[in-house]
This record gives structure tokens, C-alpha cells and sequence, in this order.
């Protein structure tokens, strides 16, 4: 089954939290060991998310929305995006994720009803690549049914999204080198090179493409959860992201 990380679900439903990100009875976005804060938060202006299928030639849209306020968290283990007034008539479509997650965890279509909120969180263990331009941040992650999707999120043009990008990038590599998993040593000297301030490269033909960079490896979605690091007591640490 094609697995969406951003979806419409009920506040307060409980679901699989590493799966799915989750809230509380409030609606606020319930904070986990490896996050270290959710103290890193930005507003996005419009959200974008598509699905190309496995072995099709075309992508399909399976969230819109236009002139919203989305909170952005950038933390240590993942991305997370929220946002409640979603839906605002004509500038919002949704296809697949326009879906409610219960308490049950099934999938029941319920898009507009009152107490839901638009959920999301990207891990870092899924992100196959990152690019930016000027108020835009783009995250690609591939689901164990090679469904390839794209997050796109437009930001006010007063919005440093080259530092929020390079961030996502720092902390998806130091995260990286802190799972169990084995890795060679080609993609280890890749990551140690962008969690200690590596750039992403800028694009060779300006006009027609963006900056972007593709992570070596990347566990696809929602896989990856046994080679989480070992962290213990969550950190605080400062940032301006």
C-alpha cells in the first residue's frame, strides 16, 4: 500500500508514532525522545505534495493548499508539519492523504470535518533528497511500494529557506551516522562531510534547475525504525531554523 507521511486525521487519534506523527487531546504535536525540541519552527505559506507511482510517467497531486499558515518543525530525527485550517475552499484538493486516521488507525475519508488536522513528518531515515530555491523547500522520500513522493513547501520570500534547507541536511546526516546500520565507507565520509557544514551543491544550469542533493542511502518509508540511534535523554540545542 502506497504510504503517505503527510495525512488528514482527527486530533488526538492514536496511531503508530513512528509511522505516523500524532498530537495530543489539544492538538499539539506530541514530541518524541529523538526529536531533542520542537523549539525549531518556521511558517510555510502553501504545501504541495505529490505521488509519482511505481512504473508511471506521471505524478499525481494528492495534497494543495493555497495561502495557509502550516507550522514547519525541523528537529533531530525528522521533519513534522501541522497545520488546522487546511482547507479553505477553492485553494485546497486532496487526493490520497485527504484521508481521516481513527483511533483504530483505518483509513476513512473525512477531509472537512470539524476537529481534524493536516499531520505529517518525514524521517530522516526516509529523505532521499533535498533542494531549495527562494522561498521554497523541496524533500523527496520513495514507500516500500517505490511510490516516489515530493513535498514542496512555499515560504514567505523573507524566509532564509537556503539555511532551513542546509539544516534539514546537517542534522539528516548527523542522524545518519548515529543509526546502527552498517555503512560503507564512502557514504560515512558523505555524511560526516554535510553534518559538519557541508553545502549542497549549487546547480549547474541555474536557469532551468535548482540546488539539490541526493543522500546515498535512504531506508524506504515507513522502514528503518530497528537502526534508530541510542540516544537517552533528550538535548536542547539552539537554532535558528
Amino acid at each position: 500500500m502506497a504510504y503517505s507521511a503527510i495525512i488528514v486525521t482527527p486530533i488526538g487519534a492514536q496511531a503508530d508514532p513512528y509511522v505516523y506523527a500524532i498530537t495530543d487531546e489539544e492538538g499539539s504535536i506530541i514530541e518524541e525522545m529523538h526529536d531533542h525540541g520542537l523549539g525549531n519552527v518556521v511558517t510555510a505559506t502553501s504545501i504541495f505534495f505529490n505521488m509519482l507511482p511505481n512504473g508511471a510517467n506521471s505524478a499525481k497531486q494528492i495534497i494543495q493548499s493555497l495561502s495557509i499558515k502550516l507550522e514547519f518543525y525541523v528537529t533531530d530525527s525528522r521533519v513534522v508539519l501541522r497545520c488546522e485550517k487546511y482547507d479553505k475552499g477553492s485553494s485546497w484538493s486532496g487526493g490520497l492523504a485527504a484521508l481521516a486516521l481513527d483511533a483504530a488507525s483505518s483509513i476513512a475519508a473525512a477531509a472537512r470535518r470539524k476537529g481534524k488536522v493536516m499531520l505529517g513528518h518525514i524521517r530522516y531515515e526516509w529523505i532521499r533528497a533535498i533542494s531549495y530555491s527562494q522561498g521554497q523547500i523541496i524533500i523527496t522520500y520513495i514507500d516500500t511500494e517505490r511510490n516516489n513522493w515530493t513535498l514542496s513547501l512555499l515560504f514567505k520570500r523573507a524566509t532564509d529557506t537556503e539555511f532551513i534547507a542546509h539544516e534539514i541536511l546537517r542534522r539528516t546526516c548527523a542522524y545518519r551516522l548515529a543509526m546502527t546500520d552498517e555503512r560503507d565507507e564512502k557514504d560515512e565520509e558523505f555524511y560526516k562531510k554535510y553534518a559538519s557544514g557541508g553545502k549542497i551543491p549549487p546547480s549547474d544550469n541555474p536557469k532551468k534547475s535548482i540546488p539539490r542533493i541526493q543522500i546515498p542511502v535512504s531506508y524506504l518509508a515507513p522502514g528503518g525504525k530497528k537502526f534508530r540511534p541510542e540516544w537517552g535523554t533528550p538535548k536542547k540545542e539552539e537554532s535558528n531554523a
